[in-house]
Protein backbone atom coordinates (compact mmCIF):
# COMPACT_ATOMS: atom_id res chain seq x y z
CA UNK A 1 0.00 0.00 0.00
CA UNK A 2 1.23 3.62 -1.02
CA UNK A 3 1.68 4.86 2.24
CA UNK A 4 2.37 8.84 1.13
CA UNK A 5 -0.95 8.40 -0.78
CA UNK A 6 -3.65 8.03 2.09
CA UNK A 7 -5.04 11.35 2.67
CA UNK A 8 -5.31 11.89 -1.11
CA UNK A 9 -8.90 11.42 -2.51
CA UNK A 10 -9.74 10.81 -6.49
CA UNK A 11 -13.09 11.33 -8.27
CA UNK A 12 -13.83 8.78 -10.92
CA UNK A 13 -16.90 10.23 -12.92
CA UNK A 14 -18.63 7.59 -14.92
CA UNK A 15 -21.65 5.79 -15.93
CA UNK A 16 -20.37 2.47 -15.99
CA UNK A 17 -20.92 1.17 -12.33
CA UNK A 18 -18.38 -2.03 -13.16
CA UNK A 19 -15.43 0.27 -14.27
CA UNK A 20 -16.33 2.18 -11.20
CA UNK A 21 -16.09 -0.84 -9.16
CA UNK A 22 -12.92 -2.57 -10.53
CA UNK A 23 -11.14 1.51 -10.39
CA UNK A 24 -12.39 1.89 -7.20
CA UNK A 25 -10.95 -1.38 -5.67
CA UNK A 26 -7.43 -0.66 -7.14
CA UNK A 27 -7.07 2.51 -5.93
CA UNK A 28 -8.65 1.81 -2.41
CA UNK A 29 -5.61 -1.10 -2.13
CA UNK A 30 -3.00 1.74 -3.35
CA UNK A 31 -4.27 3.52 -0.27
CA UNK A 32 -6.61 6.84 -1.84
CA UNK A 33 -9.98 7.78 -1.06
CA UNK A 34 -12.16 7.08 -3.61
CA UNK A 35 -15.80 9.01 -4.13
CA UNK A 36 -17.56 8.28 -7.29
CA UNK A 37 -20.08 10.46 -9.57
CA UNK A 38 -22.44 8.67 -12.07
CA UNK A 39 -22.70 11.73 -14.62
CA UNK A 40 -21.03 14.91 -15.50
CA UNK A 41 -23.30 17.24 -13.70
CA UNK A 42 -22.53 15.18 -10.28
CA UNK A 43 -18.91 15.09 -11.20
CA UNK A 44 -18.40 18.85 -11.70
CA UNK A 45 -20.84 19.72 -8.45
CA UNK A 46 -18.67 16.73 -6.29
CA UNK A 47 -14.98 18.31 -7.92
CA UNK A 48 -16.09 21.81 -6.45
CA UNK A 49 -17.26 20.52 -3.03
CA UNK A 50 -13.92 17.88 -2.23
CA UNK A 51 -11.49 19.44 -4.08
CA UNK A 52 -9.96 15.78 -5.30
CA UNK A 53 -5.92 15.05 -5.96
CA UNK A 54 -6.88 13.36 -9.36
CA UNK A 55 -10.05 13.48 -11.73
CA UNK A 56 -10.89 10.47 -13.78
CA UNK A 57 -13.62 10.86 -16.26
CA UNK A 58 -15.16 8.79 -18.54
CA UNK A 59 -15.76 9.58 -22.13
CA UNK A 60 -19.71 8.98 -22.70
CA UNK A 61 -21.77 9.92 -19.82
CA UNK A 62 -25.40 10.29 -19.55
CA UNK A 63 -26.12 14.01 -19.49
CA UNK A 64 -22.79 15.50 -21.43
CA UNK A 65 -19.48 13.95 -22.84
CA UNK A 66 -16.24 13.64 -21.18
CA UNK A 67 -14.01 15.85 -22.59
CA UNK A 68 -16.97 18.97 -21.71
CA UNK A 69 -16.20 17.86 -18.36
CA UNK A 70 -12.77 18.10 -18.18
CA UNK A 71 -13.06 21.61 -20.01
CA UNK A 72 -15.30 22.31 -17.58
CA UNK A 73 -12.77 21.38 -14.46
CA UNK A 74 -10.06 23.25 -15.86
CA UNK A 75 -11.64 26.85 -16.68
CA UNK A 76 -13.49 26.74 -13.07
CA UNK A 77 -11.07 28.20 -10.19
CA UNK A 78 -11.89 25.59 -7.83
CA UNK A 79 -11.33 22.93 -10.05
CA UNK A 80 -8.40 23.92 -12.39
CA UNK A 81 -5.51 23.45 -10.34
CA UNK A 82 -6.89 18.92 -10.18
CA UNK A 83 -4.33 17.34 -12.64
CA UNK A 84 -6.59 15.36 -15.30
CA UNK A 85 -6.00 12.89 -17.78
CA UNK A 86 -7.36 11.90 -21.05
CA UNK A 87 -6.96 8.92 -22.01
CA UNK A 88 -8.43 5.96 -23.89
CA UNK A 89 -8.78 4.68 -27.37
CA UNK A 90 -11.66 6.97 -28.43
CA UNK A 91 -10.62 10.49 -30.34
CA UNK A 92 -12.17 13.55 -28.79
CA UNK A 93 -14.78 14.92 -31.16
CA UNK A 94 -14.67 18.55 -29.17
CA UNK A 95 -13.45 21.16 -32.14
CA UNK A 96 -13.14 24.36 -29.89
CA UNK A 97 -10.68 25.84 -28.10
CA UNK A 98 -9.64 23.93 -24.87
CA UNK A 99 -7.46 26.37 -22.11
CA UNK A 100 -5.46 24.84 -19.49
CA UNK A 101 -5.74 27.86 -16.93
CA UNK A 102 -3.81 26.06 -14.08
CA UNK A 103 -2.47 22.81 -12.88
CA UNK A 104 -1.88 19.96 -15.62
CA UNK A 105 -3.80 18.64 -18.24
CA UNK A 106 -2.25 15.01 -19.32
CA UNK A 107 -2.48 13.71 -22.77
CA UNK A 108 -2.18 9.72 -22.86
CA UNK A 109 -4.64 8.18 -24.96
CA UNK A 110 -3.58 5.32 -27.48
CA UNK A 111 -0.57 6.96 -29.50
CA UNK A 112 -2.05 8.41 -32.71
CA UNK A 113 -5.44 9.15 -31.33
CA UNK A 114 -6.82 12.84 -30.95
CA UNK A 115 -6.92 13.45 -27.13
CA UNK A 116 -7.17 17.05 -28.52
CA UNK A 117 -9.09 18.34 -31.81
CA UNK A 118 -9.02 22.04 -31.60
CA UNK A 119 -7.18 24.74 -30.26
CA UNK A 120 -5.23 24.76 -27.35
CA UNK A 121 -4.16 27.48 -24.95
CA UNK A 122 -1.99 27.02 -21.69
CA UNK A 123 -2.21 30.20 -19.55
CA UNK A 124 0.74 30.68 -16.58
CA UNK A 125 1.60 28.03 -14.38
CA UNK A 126 -0.46 25.34 -16.34
CA UNK A 127 0.86 22.61 -17.78
CA UNK A 128 -0.42 20.84 -21.17
CA UNK A 129 1.39 17.35 -20.95
CA UNK A 130 1.90 15.14 -23.20
CA UNK A 131 2.45 11.82 -22.17
CA UNK A 132 1.89 9.58 -25.72
CA UNK A 133 3.11 10.97 -29.00
CA UNK A 134 0.20 12.01 -31.07
CA UNK A 135 -2.16 13.21 -29.01
CA UNK A 136 -3.04 16.74 -30.58
CA UNK A 137 -4.81 16.99 -34.12
CA UNK A 138 -2.38 18.24 -36.95
CA UNK A 139 -2.64 21.41 -37.29
CA UNK A 140 -4.08 22.67 -34.07
CA UNK A 141 -2.91 26.24 -33.04
CA UNK A 142 -1.00 26.11 -29.25
CA UNK A 143 -1.05 29.78 -27.70
CA UNK A 144 1.35 30.01 -24.80
CA UNK A 145 0.31 32.10 -22.21
CA UNK A 146 3.20 31.95 -19.92
CA UNK A 147 2.06 27.67 -19.98
CA UNK A 148 4.25 25.37 -20.19
CA UNK A 149 4.41 22.37 -22.63
CA UNK A 150 6.18 19.38 -21.44
CA UNK A 151 6.64 16.39 -23.22
CA UNK A 152 7.12 12.67 -21.97
CA UNK A 153 10.43 10.48 -23.16
CA UNK A 154 10.15 9.72 -27.06
CA UNK A 155 7.52 11.44 -28.16
CA UNK A 156 6.39 12.81 -31.37
CA UNK A 157 3.80 15.66 -31.96
CA UNK A 158 2.81 17.57 -34.77
CA UNK A 159 1.45 21.05 -33.76
CA UNK A 160 -0.33 23.91 -36.00
CA UNK A 161 0.76 27.64 -35.74
CA UNK A 162 2.51 28.44 -32.41
CA UNK A 163 2.20 32.02 -30.50
CA UNK A 164 3.68 32.71 -27.47
CA UNK A 165 1.93 35.57 -25.27
CA UNK A 166 4.11 37.32 -22.64
CA UNK A 167 6.43 34.09 -22.31
CA UNK A 168 5.82 30.34 -22.94
CA UNK A 169 8.10 27.34 -22.31
CA UNK A 170 8.38 24.10 -23.87
CA UNK A 171 10.26 21.28 -21.95
CA UNK A 172 11.74 18.34 -23.55
CA UNK A 173 11.35 16.35 -20.15
CA UNK A 174 13.78 13.51 -19.50
CA UNK A 175 15.19 12.42 -22.70
CA UNK A 176 18.19 10.86 -24.19
CA UNK A 177 19.73 9.67 -27.29
CA UNK A 178 17.72 6.46 -27.07
CA UNK A 179 14.48 8.32 -26.14
CA UNK A 180 14.27 11.35 -28.08
CA UNK A 181 11.33 13.49 -29.07
CA UNK A 182 10.34 15.65 -32.49
CA UNK A 183 8.46 18.04 -31.84
CA UNK A 184 6.77 20.38 -35.10
CA UNK A 185 5.35 23.83 -35.38
CA UNK A 186 3.37 25.51 -37.70
CA UNK A 187 4.53 28.78 -38.60
CA UNK A 188 6.10 31.06 -35.67
CA UNK A 189 6.55 34.36 -34.83
CA UNK A 190 8.69 35.50 -32.25
CA UNK A 191 7.34 38.15 -30.05
CA UNK A 192 7.94 36.64 -26.60
CA UNK A 193 10.74 34.61 -25.08
CA UNK A 194 10.46 31.01 -25.35
CA UNK A 195 12.40 28.83 -23.29
CA UNK A 196 13.51 25.64 -24.82
CA UNK A 197 14.54 22.98 -21.64
CA UNK A 198 16.10 19.82 -21.10
CA UNK A 199 16.73 19.67 -25.50
CA UNK A 200 19.32 17.25 -25.42
CA UNK A 201 21.23 15.31 -27.81
CA UNK A 202 18.83 13.25 -30.53
CA UNK A 203 15.71 15.25 -30.20
CA UNK A 204 14.40 17.89 -32.93
CA UNK A 205 11.92 20.56 -33.08
CA UNK A 206 10.75 22.17 -36.42
CA UNK A 207 8.58 25.57 -37.37
CA UNK A 208 7.47 26.31 -40.53
CA UNK A 209 9.01 29.69 -40.38
CA UNK A 210 12.28 30.35 -41.14
CA UNK A 211 14.00 31.24 -37.53
CA UNK A 212 17.62 32.10 -38.26
CA UNK A 213 17.55 35.77 -37.84
CA UNK A 214 15.94 35.27 -34.52
CA UNK A 215 17.09 32.16 -33.03
CA UNK A 216 19.96 33.59 -31.24
CA UNK A 217 18.36 36.13 -29.68
CA UNK A 218 17.96 35.86 -26.10
CA UNK A 219 15.13 37.97 -25.89
CA UNK A 220 13.69 35.64 -27.89
CA UNK A 221 14.59 32.04 -27.67
CA UNK A 222 16.11 30.90 -24.46
CA UNK A 223 18.11 27.16 -23.91
CA UNK A 224 17.86 25.59 -20.69
CA UNK A 225 19.55 22.68 -19.56
CA UNK A 226 20.87 21.61 -23.13
CA UNK A 227 20.90 23.79 -26.64
CA UNK A 228 21.36 23.45 -29.97
CA UNK A 229 23.87 21.99 -31.97
CA UNK A 230 22.55 23.00 -35.51
CA UNK A 231 19.98 24.70 -37.72
CA UNK A 232 18.67 24.53 -41.22
CA UNK A 233 16.41 25.81 -43.71
CA UNK A 234 15.21 24.07 -46.26
CA UNK A 235 12.31 26.37 -48.08
CA UNK A 236 9.25 25.13 -45.78
CA UNK A 237 10.91 24.03 -42.62
CA UNK A 238 13.46 24.82 -40.06
CA UNK A 239 15.06 22.55 -38.11
CA UNK A 240 16.64 22.87 -34.76
CA UNK A 241 18.97 19.67 -33.38
CA UNK A 242 19.79 19.36 -30.06
CA UNK A 243 23.76 19.91 -28.53
CA UNK A 244 25.17 16.92 -28.03
CA UNK A 245 25.19 16.15 -23.63
CA UNK A 246 28.63 16.18 -21.71
CA UNK A 247 28.69 12.64 -21.42
CA UNK A 248 28.51 11.68 -24.60
CA UNK A 249 31.54 13.76 -25.69
CA UNK A 250 33.41 12.10 -22.78
CA UNK A 251 32.10 8.70 -24.43
CA UNK A 252 33.41 9.55 -27.84
CA UNK A 253 36.74 11.30 -26.36
CA UNK A 254 37.20 8.07 -24.53
CA UNK A 255 36.56 5.56 -27.73
CA UNK A 256 38.84 7.75 -29.46
CA UNK A 257 41.60 7.24 -26.99
CA UNK A 258 41.31 3.75 -27.18
CA UNK A 259 41.42 3.28 -30.78
CA UNK A 260 44.59 5.24 -30.47
CA UNK A 261 46.01 3.73 -27.34
CA UNK A 262 47.72 0.94 -29.76
CA UNK A 263 49.30 3.02 -32.09
CA UNK A 264 50.52 4.75 -29.20
CA UNK A 265 52.28 1.21 -27.68
CA UNK A 266 53.61 0.44 -30.99
CA UNK A 267 55.19 4.35 -31.11
CA UNK A 268 56.77 4.00 -27.74
CA UNK A 269 58.49 0.55 -28.76
CA UNK A 270 59.68 1.37 -32.21
CA UNK A 271 61.37 4.71 -30.13
CA UNK A 272 63.04 3.06 -27.38
CA UNK A 273 64.36 0.26 -30.29
CA UNK A 274 65.59 3.43 -32.05
CA UNK A 275 67.24 4.44 -28.94
CA UNK A 276 68.78 1.85 -27.78
CA UNK A 277 66.07 1.19 -24.58
CA UNK A 278 64.86 -2.11 -25.41
CA UNK A 279 66.02 -4.93 -23.32
CA UNK A 280 68.17 -6.67 -25.94
CA UNK A 281 70.16 -3.77 -26.86
CA UNK A 282 71.11 -3.04 -23.62
CA UNK A 283 72.12 -6.41 -23.29
CA UNK A 284 74.52 -6.06 -26.42
CA UNK A 285 75.74 -2.64 -24.94
CA UNK A 286 76.55 -4.38 -21.76
CA UNK A 287 78.39 -6.90 -23.26
CA UNK A 288 80.25 -4.79 -25.24
CA UNK A 289 81.22 -2.69 -22.11
CA UNK A 290 82.79 -5.75 -20.49
CA UNK A 291 84.73 -6.17 -23.95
Amino acid sequence: MAENNTKQRILLIDQDQEVVDLLQSRLVTEGFDVEAAPDGLAGLQAARAVRPAAVIIGRLLSDMRGEYVCRELKTHRLTAPVPVTLSGASANTFTGMTTVSAGTLQLNKTAGTDALAGAVTVNSGAVLLIAASNQVKDGSAVTLSGGTIRTAAGVNEVFGNLSVAGSGFLDFGATSFGTANTISFGTYTPSALLTIDNFNFGSTLTFGTDLTGTIGESSLFQFENGGFASTSWDGSTFTITAIPEPSTYAAAAGLIGLMLWPSRRRLLRDAKKILGFTPPMRDRLAARSRA
